[in-house]
């Protein structure tokens, strides 16, 4: 059953006069701690307890040890492992926030739906770097499409898009300015690094931006983040979000994945007229406006998926994120197509054959993980078309796809309906894509080679599969 929920959506931002408004009403004045002294500076847990040791024997007494003085001054009962544990998720959030940006899109031009009227708006999200180049400053970050996407805008994406490594997203902003005169108003964003969306695809709710030439990236410590290599997501694994939730800087969120896989609809835009279905892993980390595009990390500090969205019902704890097998894919494919224009949607070819799958016995893994499994099966394909050596309730067992110097890109044995089309999102012209059927008792191979006019580039799979009636997550 699909369930219907909402993005954990971009915040909307006009945040420079009230900004200003505070500042003045709840400081008193404009300077911010931290910024020209050491009372902002970040200590971390094992410098205040040599500070504590320091001070305790020099009064003559004796220091707690380290696991006593962390389960009597914050009031905790860990054991030994337990605290090696805490302070390796500890060490892996904080190398996860060099791989961490905070992402502001500004909007600007003429309505999609009235041409004399013009929008101007701003919004927050978050994004993480899967590519960089320190020497050079560049970096890809991948973020929501819906963060730098507006339906009300007759051109739809941002037309200006900044992003802020951890630590300067405070400085950040969305400013509106209106010239009476010219009956204008402009939206510009303040601080941060300039960055060009490459790649947007709805479909997937992904985005790639890309940041060259940076200074600030040249002399950060900015690293990028590293996907999971499984496709498959462990039920109850620790997870953490990194995320700019309100616009207000970036935070980090702890919890567990829920469940592994599961379909979700959402109103992509505000008239609920693009109702798009994702499949998501579920998780209870809170994640809150803003945290969209983030990164979901496990306790090794790899990327389990990419934060999208959050239940619009009264269900607490009810979050979700693009898996990382399938955004891994599109991220990759993004930028293997990268043009000189902006490119909506992803290249992927269409064998014009649907899926659906009925559900086996679960197993247990080698690691003690239980695991769902299913028996994925042809349901209808088309006779004229890739999936022409297909027939009805075929059961798909493997994928096997090597490029054309003989790299094997993707060696799948088939679980689940979705490892289908995630597969194939890694395919390219000149790739070879062999599945194994069951037919009959019997185990079929079925191999293509593909050529240029077989891969659909951009939105061109989606419009196929929309012309065949099939269920773009239920298709291949």
């Amino acid at each position: 059953m699909r369930t219907r929920t909402k993005f954990v959506k971009k915040t909307m931002i006009f945040l420079a006069a009230a900004v200003c408004a505070l500042a003045l009403v709840f400081s008193g004045c404009s300077s911010r701690d931290g910024v020209d002294g050491k009372n902002g500076r970040d200590f971390d847990i094992y410098q205040i307890y040599e500070a504590y040791v320091s001070e305790t024997e020099a009064m003559g007494d004796t220091p707690l040890t380290f696991l006593e003085f962390i389960n009597s001054y914050l009031d905790v009962e860990y054991t030994a492992s337990e605290l090696d544990e805490v302070l390796s998720v500890q060490a892996a959030i904080n190398r996860s926030l060099l791989s961490c940006v905070s992402v502001t899109a500004a909007f600007s031009g003429t309505s999609a739906t009235n041409a004399t009227r013009t929008i101007t708006s701003a919004s927050a999200g978050s994004g993480v770097i899967v590519d960089i180049d320190r020497d050079a400053g560049d970096a890809y970050v991948v973020t929501n499409c819906h963060v730098v996407y507006n339906e009300d805008l007759a051109g739809k994406y941002a037309t200006c898009v900044h992003v802020a490594l951890y630590g300067q997203e405070d400085y950040m902003y969305a400013e509106r300015t209106t010239n009476r005169t010219a009956d204008e108003t402009t939206i510009d964003i303040e601080g941060g690094i300039e960055a060009k969306i490459v790649a947007a695809a709805p479909s997937y709710d992904l985005a790639l931006l890309k940041v060259t030439g940076s200074e600030d990236i040249k002399n950060s410590n900015a690293t990028a983040a590293k996907f999971v290599d499984d496709d498959v997501t462990d039920m109850g694994q620790r997870v953490y979000a990194i995320g700019n939730p309100g616009g207000y800087g970036m935070s980090v969120t702890e919890g567990i994945v829920s469940k592994d896989s599961e379909y979700i609809g959402i109103n992509f835009d505000s008239n609920e007229n693009l109702v798009l279905y994702y499949r998501v892993l579920r998780t209870d980390t809170a994640l809150n406006s803003g945290n969209s595009g983030g990164g979901l990390f496990n306790s090794e500090g790899k990327l389990v998926g990419i934060v999208n969205s959050k239940s619009s019902d009264d269900y607490e704890g009810v979050s979700y994120a693009i898996p990382a097998g399938t955004a891994r894919r599109v991220v990759e494919s993004m930028m293997d197509s990268e043009g000189s224009s902006m490119q909506v949607g992803i290249s992927k070819p269409v064998y014009g054959v649907e899926l659906d799958a009925d559900p086996l016995p679960s197993y247990v893994d080698e690691n003690g993980n239980t695991q769902k499994r299913e028996a994925v099966y042809v349901v209808n394909y088309d006779r004229n078309g890739l999936g022409k050596d297909f027939e009805t309730n075929d059961v798909i067992k493997h994928i096997t796809i090597t490029s054309s110097d003989g790299v094997v890109k993707e060696d799948l044995d088939i679980e689940r309906l979705y490892m289908v089309s995630d597969a194939l999102i890694s395919v390219r012209v000149g790739d070879e894509v062999t599945f194994t059927v069951s037919r009959d008792n019997e185990e079929v191979p079925i191999s293509h080679t593909m050529t240029r006019s077989e891969i659909y580039s951009g939105s061109r799979w989606e419009e196929y599969a929309k012309k065949m009636e099939y269920d773009l997550l239920f298709c291949f």
